[in-house]
This record gives structure tokens, C-alpha cells and sequence, in this order.
């Protein structure tokens, strides 16, 4: 009898064991004391564990040769890729299905001398820029000067930034970029291309205290056949900060960024900040420079904005029309301010 009851008891203190055990690792992995893998909110991650990126030896390692998509990266030393992009053809880091969902630190930093040739990868329709794209990730604290995206003979570029071609959900904080980007086609902006929320993540989508500079053009611009306007005018969609925006399932934010770009590309939503911008909160931010533009809803600040609101808000931009040959009717929604608004709320600009 008493074998039994011990026999019992031994059983109970095994089951005890094992869900002191279970519930031990729930609480580490529920506030990130260890990391949880399988987690979607990967935003949020343990801020102590860093790849610490010394040299340029070691960001071709960690970034080209042995990318960790989920893995959180500190820059540690200015970064120099102008002779190694020169000899090398730079490409993207990641690819849309391996988006970076960690965090990247530039720590105050510059990477200079980023050059991508879209000739010399395949990344289904994404031109990208340091990340091809961004999937609940963070980039802050980060300076790009000298970077260059372009194209080999008549391919134009779709979804290309500076930080990344597109964002499905994530943070830009403090991040300041200057360079250009040739041979533009949708969804292009010196920055960022494309920025959507369709991340499932509890934080809110945002870029924060950061700025643009520089030009984006494209061959159609200089385009002397007429009846080649409505195809060119497929390309869309550019900003000089954002191509686009589409929070359509939380509104994303823009805080205090600011533009001075030159813009000259032959298409639609064009604008000195962002070029179309939907279910966003925009504030405290500036764009200046110039546009030269052959298309409709064009703005100096936002070419078309929709279900959003706008603060505190302006734009220096010169706007300049060019007209193409007789099959030119006119441009429709121009503004100085923004080319098109729908269910918006503007205030104190």
C-alpha cells in the first residue's frame, strides 16, 4: 500500500515539475527574457543581442554571404561599399521572402557608396535598396550618402528606396538618405518605395525624424513620341520620402521628415514627399526642391491622399509642367500642397 501511495506521489511531483516547467518558459518567452522564434510580433526583440558590424569585411559576411533575416545587427563603424559595389554589382540584402524582421542599428553611423544595377539580380519585381524588403523590421539611427539604384538598357525600376523597396509593416527612425535613383517606374521614393501595413504585429507602422535628398528620374521624362502617353503613364506612384502608403489596416505615420529632392519622371501620383498616401497620419514635415512632371495628380507635398489626416505640414517645391506634343488635353488635380484629397483632414500647414 505504501509503494502505491509513493508510487503516486512521484507521478504528482513529475506533473508538477513539468508544468512549473511549461509555464516557466511561456512567462521567458512572453516578455522576451529569451527569444521566441515562432513569434509574429518580432519588432520587439531582445535589444541586447546584437551582430555587432565592424567593417566592411564583416557586413559582406553577415549581410551577403550569411543573411539572418530574423537577426538584430549594430553598426559599429562607418561603412564604405563605393570600390566593392564598383567591382562586385551590390545587390539587396534579403529578398521579399526572406524580409528582415529584426532590427538594424546604424548606431549613428553612414554606409556610403551603395550602388544597385538592376541587371544584376532577380527579385520578383522589387528593386529594393540596402534591404530588398521589410517584414514587421526596424532600421534607425542610419546615414546613406552616395547611393545610386539604376537600371541596365530600358528596364525600369519597380518598388525602390534607399533603406528598402518595400515595407510590409515596420519602423524608420532617424534615418537619413542621399542619393538618386534613375530609370524610375511604380512605387519609387528616396527613402522607401512601397510602405503597407500588413503586418501583424501589436506596434504601430511609422517613419520618425527622418529625411531625403537627392533626384529621381526616368527616360520617359524625355519621352517625344505622343502616342506613347498612356502607356508611360503607367509609371506611378513617386515621392520624394515614400512612393507609397497604404495603412489599410491601421493608419501609418509620418512624423517630422523632411525632402529636398528633384523630381522629373513622366507619370502619375507624384509628390515631393510621398506620391499617394492612404489611411496615414501626417505631420510636422516639409518637402522642397523641384518637380518636373508630365502626368496628373501631382503635388508638391502629396500627390493624392485619401481617408488621412495632415498637420502642421508645408511645401517649398517648384512645380513645372511639361507639355507633350498635340495629344496633350491638359493635367488634371495639381496642387501646390497636394494634387487630390478624399476624406482628409488638413490643419495648421
Amino acid at each position: 500500500m505504501d509503494k502505491k501511495k509513493n508510487g503516486i506521489k512521484y507521478v504528482i511531483y513529475i506533473l508538477l515539475i513539468v508544468v512549473i516547467g511549461i509555464a516557466a518558459f511561456f512567462i521567458l518567452t512572453k516578455f522576451h527574457i529569451i527569444p521566441n522564434k515562432n513569434s509574429n510580433d518580432k519588432n520587439i526583440a531582445d535589444e541586447t543581442d546584437f551582430i555587432e558590424i565592424s567593417n566592411l569585411e564583416r557586413f559582406i559576411e553577415y549581410f551577403y554571404n550569411d543573411f539572418d533575416e530574423d537577426a538584430n545587427y549594430r553598426l559599429t563603424a562607418d561603412i564604405d561599399l563605393s570600390n566593392y559595389c564598383r567591382t562586385n554589382k551590390c545587390k539587396p540584402i534579403g529578398s521579399e521572402k526572406e524580409s528582415f524582421a529584426g532590427i538594424f542599428d546604424g548606431n549613428n553611423h553612414t554606409i556610403n557608396g551603395l550602388k544597385i544595377q538592376t541587371s544584376a539580380y532577380q527579385i520578383n519585381d522589387i528593386a529594393g535598396g540596402l534591404f530588398a524588403s521589410l517584414y514587421g523590421g526596424t532600421i534607425k539611427n542610419l546615414k546613406m550618402t552616395d547611393f545610386k539604384i539604376y537600371s541596365e538598357g530600358e528596364m525600369v525600376l519597380n518598388r525602390a528606396g534607399a533603406l528598402a523597396g518595400s515595407i510590409y509593416g515596420g519602423v524608420i527612425e532617424n534615418c537619413h538618405v542621399e542619393g538618386s535613383i534613375e530609370d524610375a517606374g511604380n512605387y519609387v521614393g528616396l527613402l522607401v518605395g512601397d510602405f503597407s501595413e500588413q503586418y501583424s504585429g501589436e506596434f504601430i507602422s511609422k517613419i520618425i525624424n527622418s529625411s531625403a535628398k537627392g533626384s529621381i528620374s526616368n527616360t520617359a521624362s524625355n519621352i517625344s513620341n505622343p502616342a506613347d502617353l498612356s502607356e508611360q503613364l503607367d509609371s506611378s506612384f513617386v515621392g520624394g520620402l515614400v512612393g507609397k502608403i497604404d495603412g489599410s489596416t491601421r493608419n501609418i505615420q509620418i512624423t517630422n521628415c523632411e525632402t529636398e529632392v528633384n523630381i522629373d519622371v513622366f507619370g502619375t501620383y507624384i509628390g515631393g514627399l510621398i506620391g499617394d498616401a492612404q489611411y496615414a497620419e501626417i505631420s510636422m514635415s516639409l518637402s522642397s526642391g523641384t518637380i518636373k512632371f508630365t502626368g496628373n495628380y501631382v503635388g508638391g507635398l502629396i500627390g493624392t491622399v485619401k481617408d488621412s489626416s495632415i498637420s502642421k505640414s508645408s511645401s517649398n517645391i517648384e512645380l513645372t509642367t511639361v507639355k507633350i506634343g498635340e495629344s496633350y488635353d491638359g493635367l488634371l488635380h495639381v496642387g501646390e500642397l497636394i494634387g487630390f484629397q478624399e476624406n482628409t483632414e488638413i490643419k495648421n500647414n
